[in-house]
């Protein structure tokens, strides 16, 4: 469960160093937005894709200072926290998407930053730090941003540096004593060729789930306390605390050239996840009772909720709150015949220590000719440890490690044939990456607890491409694109025991016996595939605009990273995606309303999804399913079908409205009953994970007549999800409710425009959601 309880925010805000002032009146009418989304610069209006985009003072407006704060206005986009790994980033557009971190399966959401791609779902969750516009691409963008976009794209781009010098300043205080703070500054290096920006950014805030002892809140449970002092709190999740910093340099050494150095840093050192247990009943003769040596009570086993604070399945005597977990990251569980590695013991936390660099070149070469490179390198290291059962019993304890780099080169050649008929972008790709994964794996369900890893998981990826625009006249254009790609992956398995000796494979012969066959394994995948796109749009005036297209995208394939025995050490294809969309943008009531839509229609391949059940030792085919069992398969298509619309209205000069809606139909069409093993996934009523079935929003914001004070602007936001599950399974048990958020603001400008002040109610309605 996530809820802010004591939801109200204050923040101010100065900005000095110059007059780079923030305007918060609503314009009249509707500023132009220019997107980058077909390589070359365009308005969004005139852009035959389905695009949410948002300029900085939008950004602003709305008070959206994290990625996937984005995706509540953005019509059938889900993006949320990683679970345990909350430097990742849980990403679907459209029904289609990622869950896991692993380096072995790929995103289905393309995430750039300055048009650097960003590999992994680890290191995705970015701050919103002096952005210059964010673009939301729905639909598989496989010509267009090539492997893993399959769903859509979402592209950050900064504020480039600049002769205008000035600055920004952010401070934020508000509930969970949370303190943050924002800056940013532009600076002449040299005069008219040599320009310089950093920006920073810095947040501490308590954690909302309170850790406490069992033992210490129920003394005659049977549970032992651990408590080190006064009280039952022992811990809590959610707390989080970074400062990551960025900076810039322009070098235009003539009119023609622009060369353009990033360079980013961040380093995170946060608690564990907020998480909270709402079903505790399972019974499993590996599990490890506890025992206080109390003859008058007896030894407490994972049975009856006695776990669970809050909910429908709470016993009579629970605390009733949602916010409160028992979660002790120990097994303190007796070692057996050859286990000689007990007592488990892992820190709460979640970190990241990242950064990357990249140069970007842009080369007028004439008139009609124009260069681009783009170079870039990153890396990061991540350890998050989680308690998975969230009680003092020892069922199952992880602790992580990830360390990830990437090297990135892309060439494009954009110009343009027969007096600007036709613009034509050509251009290449390469991604060289390696990941690295290593963790301690206690898994008592499973009678397993073992060293997984270091596995490296080293992989590339060349791609060419084209794209072309051919103006059949002023108001109808042909878009056409195609992309050839080529990857492959490699994989090493490694399983220790915890005291670093390698498990003995013979079955029944000694702990982690399962795995003892992994160690040493290799697995390897590669492919290569042709994406196309096909578009036409017409201007039926300079308002509207129609557009209908035919597209391809595919998410890579890999391998199974997790096999428990051999026989689950399988690679997976990968998947592929064909979408029919229909459009329309239009500018409306002299350009005080823009009102957008699309229909589409998803052919939906070789759906990836991670089963709970598959092979076992010795197991032939239509043999019954073996535990344990987290398997990445092939397991069939769907047809996926929706609508998404889009409206910004300013029906005065001091009223502004924006809202949007969403639906979509998810169905399976065909499953592979061998690929599924008996796993619980049928094909009539269940959907993709993280696929709301409708979603909307609804934004308002009202500027009140500027006096010699300054200006006060009230605005509201409103955004509801439809339920959804966080499993292919649908059960009951990761389902996430249907609920409705509000946000109020309000802002007051000096008279100058230079300082700003806003008070934030975030949850406006105390809701508690999931």
């Amino acid at each position: 469960m996530k809820k802010v309880s004591n939801p109200f925010r204050l923040s101010a805000l100065a900005i000095a160093m110059g007059a780079t002032a923030f305007a918060a009146q609503a314009q009249a009418q509707i500023e132009e937005i220019v997107v980058t989304a077909e390589f070359r610069e365009a308005n969004v209006q005139d852009t035959p894709i389905a695009i949410t985009a948002m300029n900085s003072e939008l950004l602003e407006a709305r008070n959206h200072t994290n990625i996937f704060q984005v995706a509540a206005q953005a019509p059938n986009v889900t993006l949320t926290p990683a679970g345990q790994n909350r430097s990742g980033m849980v990403a679907y557009i459209r029904g289609i998407g990622q869950s896991d971190f692993n380096f072995a399966l790929e995103p289905g959401v393309g995430i750039y930053v300055d048009d650097v791609y960003y590999p992994t779902l680890s290191n995705s969750l970015l701050e919103l730090i002096d952005l210059d516009r964010v673009e939301v691409l729905r639909g598989p963008q496989g010509t267009l941003a090539g492997r893993n976009s399959i769903g859509g794209a979402i592209k950050l781009y900064s504020i480039k540096p600049g002769a205008e010098e000035g600055g920004r300043i952010e401070v934020k205080y508000g509930s969970l004593n949370e303190v943050a703070a924002k800056g940013s500054a532009n600076f002449t290096i040299a005069e008219d060729s040599l320009y310089g920006r950093v920006s920073i950014a810095s947040k501490q805030r308590d954690g909302y789930v309170d850790v406490l002892d069992y033992g210490c809140v129920y003394p005659n449970s049977g549970v032992p306390t651990q408590k080190l002092s006064d009280g039952c709190k022992i811990d809590e999740f959610g707390n989080q605390s970074y400062v990551s910093a960025k900076t810039s340099i322009l070098w235009t050494p003539s009119n023609d050239l622009e060369v353009l150095f990033s360079a980013d840093v961040l380093n995170d050192n946060s608690g564990a996840a907020p998480t909270t247990l709402r079903y505790g009943d399972t019974a499993n003769p590996n599990y490890s009772p506890l025992d206080d040596g109390d003859p008058s009570t007896p030894p407490v086993t994972y049975t009856n909720h006695q776990f669970v604070a809050a909910g429908p399945y709470a016993p009579a005597n629970a605390l009733n709150d949602f916010y409160v977990a028992y979660a002790t990251h120990a097994d303190n569980g007796p070692n057996g015949p050859g286990v000689n590695w007990k007592p488990v013991s892992v820190m709460p936390k979640n970190t990241m220590e990242a950064w990357g660099a990249s140069i970007n070149v842009n080369w007028d070469l004439n008139d009609t000719l124009n260069f681009v490179s783009i170079t870039s390198y990153r890396e990061y290291e991540s350890f998050f440890n989680q308690d998975e059962d969230l009680s003092p019993i020892a069922i199952a304890l992880t602790a992580n490690r990830v360390e990830h780099w990437s090297f990135t080169q892309e060439f494009r050649l954009n110009g343009s044939l027969a007096d600007d008929v036709i613009d034509y972008t050509v251009g290449a790709y390469y991604l060289d990456q390696e990941g690295i994964y290593e963790g301690r794996i206690d898994l008592n369900y499973a009678g397993l607890d073992f060293i997984h890893g270091p596995d490296p998981t080293p992989s590339n990826s060349l791609a060419f491409f084209g794209h072309s625009t051919w103006h059949i006249n002023d108001t109808t254009n042909l878009s056409l694109g195609l992309r050839w790609s080529d990857e492959e992956k490699d994989y090493r398995h490694s399983r220790r025991n915890p005291n670093l000796t390698i498990p003995n494979p013979v079955p029944n012969s000694g702990p982690n016996w399962q795995v003892g066959g992994v160690h040493g394994a290799v697995d390897h995948f590669e492919d290569d595939r042709v994406d196309y796109r096909v578009a036409l749009d017409h201007a039926f005036s300079d308002d509207v605009m129609a557009y209908a297209q035919v597209s391809t995208g595919y998410k890579g394939g890999g391998v199974n990273p997790r096999p428990f025995f051999p026989e689950q050490a399988k690679a997976f294809g990968p998947e592929e995606l064909t979408t029919y969309e229909i459009g329309m943008k239009t500018t409306l009531l002299d350009n005080r309303m823009r009102l957008n839509g699309a229909i589409f229609s998803n052919d939906y391949q070789d759906i990836q999804l991670t089963l709970s059940a598959c092979e076992g030792p010795g197991s032939m085919p239509g043999d019954p399913p073996a535990p344990p069992c987290l398997a990445p398969r092939n397991v069939g298509s769907a047809d996926v079908e929706g609508f998404e619309i889009e409206l910004q209205y300013y029906p005065t000069d001091q009223i502004s409205i924006d809202a949007s809606y969403s639906a979509i139909d998810f169905q399976y069409s065909e499953l592979d009953p061998f690929a599924l093993q008996g796993s619980a996934i049928a094909p009539l009523d269940m959907i993709a994970p993280y696929t709301p079935e409708s979603s909307w929003s609804l934004g308002a914001q009202y500027d009140f007549p500027a006096t010699s004070s300054g200006q006060l602007s009230a605005r509201l936001n409103v955004t509801y999800q439809d339920e959804m599950h966080t499993d292919p399974t649908n059960t009951e048990l990761n389902l996430v409710p249907d609920y409705t958020l509000s946000n109020l603001r309000l802002i007051w400008n000096s008279p100058e425009e230079i300082w700003q002040a806003s008070f934030e109610v975030n949850n406006l309605a105390d809701k508690e959601y999931i």
